[in-house]
């Protein structure tokens, strides 16, 4: 594709081939020399069909531009996807950048989109958006978002304590020295896989104040979990603050000594 508007989002992309089925993973935003997006992008679509309908939409209009559609090869498409990778992004960042900005408290299933209606309004670069994850691969609900001027980067601070969904999220001043040193590796705008599933089984030695039932996390889990190293970062200030531990198989809550997962409750006797 050609003629993208500069500020065009894998989002954007997508609602122009609406109807034809295409991935996030399949869409290469191309940026300049200077690491600001060329218009241009890279599409691959599954089928030789679904090529076909998306050749239709050439010089059909994205906002107020039209955008030209031709076919390309997976050759072009590799050499473009090398020149958006995290080192390239860092290296066309100012030392003195002020914009970027650091949110924490984020929800574990936020994903690019999210992040940008959060911040609608303000100009967010392409690929300007970084998800962090622990070192066994969690997300921590942490995430840098760079913005395209400093101006941008300061009105976003406005939106420090802001709800996405349930839960309210901090956002801060940040920079490129720690935007390097905590995402180096990372892949721009793609969140980090949700933490894996409950086990099936008790833990060994349950909390003798808690009463557990098969395929629940039991008392002692929870206190391991509270006293953990990172839990000050995660699981014990979203129980403190909120009450709430968000997994991918549901969502653990602790009301007034109950212990909740799904259709389960588990009563806490309090001695």
């Amino acid at each position: 594709c050609r003629g993208l508007p500069y500020s065009a989002s894998v989002e954007d992309v997508k609602r122009f081939f609406s109807g034809i089925s295409v991935e996030d993973e399949d869409i290469v935003i191309c940026l300049g020399r200077d690491g600001r997006p060329s218009g241009d992008a890279f599409v691959k679509f599954v089928s030789g069909g679904d090529m076909a309908s998306a050749l239709e939409r050439d010089r059909s209009m994205m906002g107020r531009r039209y955008v030209e559609v031709y076919a390309s090869s997976q050759a072009e498409m590799d050499m473009a996807r090398s020149q958006t990778s995290p080192e390239k992004i860092f290296e066309s960042i100012e030392p003195d950048c002020n914009a970027i900005v650091r949110m924490r408290g984020l929800p574990f299933s936020v994903r690019e989109e999210d992040i940008r209606e959060f911040f609608s309004g303000l100009l967010v670069r392409p690929h300007g958006i970084f998800f962090t994850s622990s070192r066994d691969g969690r997300p921590t609900g942490e995430a840098f978002v760079i913005f395209e001027r400093d101006d941008e980067g300061e009105k976003a601070l406005s939106l420090d304590r802001k709800h996405m969904g349930t839960r309210y999220v901090e956002v801060f001043k940040s920079n490129k020295p720690d935007l390097v040193r905590l995402c180096a590796g990372c892949v721009p705008a793609v969140a980090p896989s949700m933490p894996p599933s409950l086990p099936p089984s008790l833990p060994p030695h349950p909390h003798p104040h808690s009463h557990p039932m098969p395929g629940s996390l039991g008392g002692q889990e929870l206190r391991r979990r509270e006293a953990s190293p990172r839990s000050d970062g995660g699981y014990k200030r979203r129980l403190r603050e909120e009450g709430m531990l968000r997994r991918d198989d549901g969502m653990l809550r602790r009301d007034d000594g109950m212990l909740r997962r799904d259709d389960v409750m588990l009563r806490r006797d309090d001695g």
